[in-house]
Parts: C-alpha cells; sequence; structure tokens
C-alpha cells in the first residue's frame, strides 16, 4: 500500500498545485478534491458533481479525531497511568488554541514538532531492533510467512486468515498516509514553489517516510518483542512493545511520541478539511468564518468523548468513511490522469 500511495500522493499534490485558488478571505492559497475535480474533470456536470459530493463528505463526523485521541490517550494510560479522559482534554483544549491562529500557527508548530519526533522515534526504535539480536529474523520471517497463510489465535490475538490480512493492510496503510483520499490535494495547496510535480516529489517523500519507514519499523518492533499477542488496543500495544525492549523508559517515550504524533496528525486533518467549507459556502463568503467555528466545537467534543467509545466501532467507522473517500478520488483520478502525466513531463523535460 505504501508503494502504490507514493504514486497516488505524487498525482494529487500536483493536482492540488495545478488548480489551487486564492482565498481572499484567508489570505492564502487553497485547493480541495471538490476545486480539482470541477476545474480538471473536461465533462463538467460530471466534474461538478463529484466536487460537491466531495464537498458535502466534510459534514460527515470527524471519526479521525475519535481514532487519534483514543490511541493517544491508550498510549499515555497504560505507560505513565494518566487518566485518558484527561488526556482527551488537554488535546482537545491545546488543539483549539493552535487552531485559533490558522495555516502560520499550525505550519510553526508542525515544522519543528514533526521533525524531532520523527528523528527520535526512528533512533529509539532502530536501537530496539539492533538489541533484539536473533530475534529480528524470524520477526521478519513471519510478516512473509503469515501475509500468504493463517495466523492462528495466540493470546490476545483472534487469528487472521489471508483475505484479513490484505484487507486490513490496506485500510490502516491508506489511514497511516491518507494517500487516495485526495487530503494531499489540500495540506499541500499552500506551498511556495515554482512547479507541481517540485512539490510533488515532497508528496513521495512524506509517505516513503511516514508508511515504508515508520510504520515498518513499528511492526517490527512490535513483533520482535513478541507483544502483538497482548490483546491490547494500538496505541497501547506501541507503547507495550517499546517498554519491553527499555523498560521505564520505552513506554513512556511510545507514548510521548504517539502523542506528538497524533496530535499534530489532527492539526493537519483540521486543516485539510477546513478547507472543503471554502468550495461550499465559496472563499469570499461572510458565513465561511462561522462554519469553522461550528466545525471547531463538533471536534472538540469529538476528542472528549474518543476514551468512552468501544475501540472496534471507531475503526469500523475509520475504515468506513476512509473508503467511501478513495471510492470518490479515485474515480475522478482516472479522469485527470493526462493533467498529471502533462506536468511532469514538463518538469522533467
Amino acid at each position: 500500500m505504501g508503494l502504490c500511495a507514493a504514486t497516488l500522493n505524487y498525482a494529487e499534490v500536483v493536482l492540488g498545485i495545478t488548480f489551487r485558488v486564492k482565498s481572499p478571505v484567508l489570505g492564502e492559497y487553497v485547493c480541495t478534491r471538490s476545486h480539482v475535480y470541477e476545474g480538471g474533470i473536461r465533462w463538467r456536470s460530471l466534474g461538478r458533481g463529484l466536487a460537491l459530493i466531495s464537498a458535502l463528505m466534510v459534514l460527515l463526523p470527524p471519526v479521525s479525531y475519535l481514532t487519534q485521541t483514543q490511541a493517544v490517550a491508550g498510549a499515555l494510560a497504560l505507560a505513565m497511568d494518566w487518566p485518558q479522559s484527561l488526556v482527551a482534554l488537554v488535546i482537545a483544549v491545546t488543539i483549539m488554541l493552535v487552531v485559533v491562529g490558522e495555516l502560520k500557527s499550525i505550519a510553526a508548530t508542525s515544522e519543528v514538532l514533526v521533525t524531532l519526533m520523527v528523528a527520535a522515534y526512528l533512533g529509539v526504535g532502530w536501537w530496539a531492533l539492533a538489541a533484539s539480536g536473533s530475534v529480528l529474523k524470524p520477526a521478519l520471517l513471519s510478516i512473509f510467512k503469515h501475509a500468504f497463510s493463517p495466523a492462528a489465535a495466540a493470546g490476545g490475538f483472534a487469528g487472521a486468515t489471508v483475505r484479513q490480512a490484505l484487507r486490513y493492510g490496506l485500510a490502516r496503510g491508506a489511514f497511516s498516509c491518507n494517500a487516495a483520499t485526495g487530503s494531499a490535494m489540500t495540506t499541500h495547496a499552500a506551498a511556495v514553489v515554482d512547479h507541481p510535480a517540485r512539490q510533488g516529489i515532497w508528496g513521495v517523500v512524506e509517505v516513503f517516510l511516514d508508511t515504508l519507514v515508520l510504520c515498518s519499523t513499528t511492526g517490527l518492533v512490535i513483533l520482535a518483542s513478541g507483544t502483538w499477542t497482548s490483546g491490547v488496543t494500538a496505541g497501547e500495544l506501541v507503547a507495550l512493545s517499546f517498554d519491553y525492549f527499555f523498560p521505564g523508559f520505552g513506554g513512556k517515550f511510545a507514548a510521548l511520541c504517539a502523542l506528538a504524533f497524533g496530535w499534530t496528525t489532527m492539526l493537519g486533518m483540521y486543516y485539510a478539511t477546513t478547507k472543503n467549507f471554502t468550495y461550499l459556502l465559496g472563499a469570499g463568503s461572510r458565513w465561511l468564518f462561522p462554519a469553522l467555528y461550528y466545525y471547531r466545537a463538533a471536534i472538540f467534543f469529538t476528542m472528549l468523548v474518543a476514551p468512552r467509545i468501544h475501540v472496534d466501532i471507531i475503526w469500523a467507522l475509520q475504515d468506513l468513511f476512509t473508503a467511501l473517500s478513495v471510492a470518490v478520488n479515485l474515480g475522478a483520478m482516472f479522469l485527470l490522469g493526462s493533467v498529471v502525466a502533462k506536468k511532469t513531463r514538463e518538469f522533467f523535460g
């Protein structure tokens, strides 16, 4: 999924830069899937129809905030014994304080935090793998073994078939990098760049680091530690795995990384989602800021209730809404392939 997503992300970024527009209210370039579909698809009625459907999807419940908040709260509860409800409140309040400043505040906050946490996380993760010794090889081989043959139930692990491995692998891969959902069109639209294809290359880099490097490191640490049969939730599992290699430190470190990853991810989600309001209401609409205030309130209360909702329900909803976004976006992207090819030939000459 990571390899496919890198290509898709490149195409999305190229299209986002190509069809972005300047918002007189926000004072910055904005672009959503809707802007791309309406401006790029030659069949006007189809393009406008897909654009409207895409824009209206912003009104779906903000499920991704549930997923991220629960993962972070679970990791901190396991590693530091912090109450999940308190963690959710702190996350919600701090995110609201940052998003009031819109893009400049989001970019400045994420730029430093993401760089530091990626370097630290990979350093400790690779250190753990180096310390795993002879355990690493069986862990690596188990990936290929159980990818093509059913994995038996063990401990808290309920067992998996090949079909389930593919289904969850694709779903989590898409959720990890958001490629094929169209969000890259929005998050890269404000970039100061001389050509769409140049920014598209950064779209490839971000998927490579996120899905192929960071997620693979996490998976190997979990398998090498043997904690994958523990039955705990996703955020707790990462903290438990790191603590196996570095008792007393690893769990706390992983929990803090989960907080940083989840926090900055939700900032990015907020930025990408709210730009859909510029299409629905118009970039110069006086109703734009009131709509953003209502959306902020919705995600605030969503984060507060996240620890109280069963994890299976949250992931089922997340997979459903991700699938809806991918279905709409891939169909439109197929029709816009010629635009991506043209911009690529221009740049690489």
